[in-house]
């Protein structure tokens, strides 16, 4: 999954593990995929939520992560990967343990 989420750019937002820093320092620009699915794994129709996220972006202005990211949206991805790659990673980092 880490390879998929590299080669589609994900990476370049996103990291695995809550408090990672962004560029030069700054809040990250996404989400840890950690509290992500920390936020969402009990949360029904999650996974369809998110896969949609992914390929169509989010709205700035309904940001659950504000204050807590530096990005202001998710931009649309469907040019980086299949929606059907996009599901299966989104399965996966909603298996993902909580930080400890």
């Amino acid at each position: 999954m880490l390879k998929l989420a590299t080669d589609s750019g994900c990476m370049t937002c996103h990291h695995i593990e809550p408090g990672a820093r962004g560029p030069q320092g700054m809040a990250p620009i996404g989400p840890a995929w950690r509290d992500v699915a920390q936020r969402y794994r009990t949360v029904a129709g999650a996974a369809d939520a998110l896969t949609r996220t992914v390929m169509s972006g989010s709205n700035p202005y309904g940001s659950h992560w504000k204050g807590q990211v530096s990005g202001l949206a998710m931009p649309p991805n469907a040019v980086a990967i299949t929606e059907p790659d996009a599901r299966r990673l989104v399965n996966w980092i909603l298996t993902l343990e909580p930080a400890r």
